[in-house]
Formats: C-alpha cells, sequence, structure tokens
C-alpha cells in the first residue's frame, strides 16, 4: 500500500510539472513580475582599484605613501609606479610596501570603510586625493575603471522569471494539495515534508 501511495505522488507531482512549465508562463504574468521586482535587476556601480601600501600606522609610514601618492599623481601612467613596486622596488628602511590589485566592488562590498569610501568618493579614474589609513597601514589608492550601474532589461531577466514563476506555481500547487488532504484529515501538513518532496530530484525548489 506504501508503494502505491508513493507512485500516485509521484504520479501528482509529475503532473504539477508538466502543468507549470517555464514555458507555460504568459507573457502579461512576466511583464508584471518584472515591474514588481525591477529593483533586483538593478546592477549597482561597480569600481576597480589598485594600491601601494606602506604597512605600517607610523608618521614615516603616512609620509612615505603621501610620497609615493604624489608621484602617482605626476606620473603620465601611474602603471608604472606600481609595477615598480610590484617587482620589489624597496621601502623606507624598515617599513613594507606592497602593490595590490583588486577586484571591481560596489559600494556594499565587505571592505574596510575607509578605502571603500576613498574609492567611491573619487569624481574620477585615477589616484585619489589623499592617502588613506586602514588597519594594514596607508594607502596610495588609484581608481582603475568605474563601471557604471545599469538594469537588466526584460528580455535579459525573462528566463529566470520564467523558471521562478513556475516554481512559485508548482510549490503552491503542492501546499494547496496537502493542506486541502488536511482538512479532509486524510494527513497531517508537514513543511518538512513538503520541503523534502521538493528536493527531490527533477522537483522545483522551493522559491525565495
Amino acid at each position: 500500500e506504501l508503494g502505491i501511495e508513493r507512485l500516485m505522488v509521484r504520479t501528482m507531482l509529475r503532473d504539477l510539472e508538466k502543468e507549470n512549465t517555464p514555458e507555460s508562463i504568459s507573457g502579461e504574468e512576466l511583464r508584471e513580475a518584472y515591474a514588481l521586482n525591477v529593483s533586483e535587476f538593478q546592477v549597482p556601480e561597480r569600481r576597480r582599484s589598485w594600491h601601494i601600501l606602506v604597512q605600517s600606522q607610523s608618521e614615516a609610514a603616512e609620509a612615505l605613501a603621501e610620497s609615493i601618492l604624489r608621484e602617482l599623481q605626476r606620473a603620465e601612467n601611474p602603471r608604472t609606479v606600481y609595477d615598480r613596486y610590484a617587482d620589489g622596488a624597496p621601502g623606507d628602511g624598515s617599513l613594507q610596501v606592497k602593490a595590490e590589485q583588486l577586484p571591481a566592488i560596489t559600494e556594499k562590498a565587505g571592505m574596510k570603510k575607509a578605502y571603500k569610501n576613498a574609492v567611491f568618493g573619487a569624481k574620477s579614474e585615477g589616484p585619489v586625493k589623499n592617502v588613506v589609513q586602514t588597519s594594514y597601514g596607508w594607502h596610495a589608492i588609484v581608481v582603475s575603471e568605474i563601471l557604471p550601474g545599469s538594469m537588466r532589461t526584460f528580455e535579459e531577466a525573462e528566463t529566470e522569471l520564467r523558471e521562478r514563476l513556475s516554481q512559485e506555481r508548482r510549490l503552491g500547487a503542492i501546499v494547496a494539495i496537502v493542506q486541502g488532504l488536511e482538512a479532509e484529515g486524510l494527513v497531517r501538513f508537514d513543511e518538512q515534508g513538503v520541503q523534502r518532496l521538493l528536493s527531490m530530484p527533477g522537483l522545483p525548489k522551493k522559491a525565495e
């Protein structure tokens, strides 16, 4: 009997999948979902940077970082200064200097606030105005690229929306069936049980 029940459940779930495919979502539903969730499709501005770090909190470290920053600001191509320190140019006796390229970040990136503020406070690409202090030491920073924010178009988001809406439909149908059976006293609604159903191969994950 248990085997028959499992077969019935699997048949029901397969039918739900057939009825609620991504292709079954209408254009009107897609456009409504896009409008309701438009903020999700905004790509925030990102900025790339590199820096030359003097690894000390001392006044001497600050002075050296300021000297490096002035050199960057005067250079026709600041990258030549970076390359020199990346290749192991000495600091100032006991002071260690490190040149490092960082990936593109958004304003919400988890990194040192002072560094991030300097990068996003810059009006344009190039060396920032002042040296920046963090727990790592003193930084001479160059904003290497500003990637403007953009909006994913409806066409770009359509496939993702179709998949999401079809998953939500399947989940809603499963919950409605189980709750209907519960009302008739045939089953007891079990959130964990529904989750187990949704984790079965070939079935949708619960929409977040």
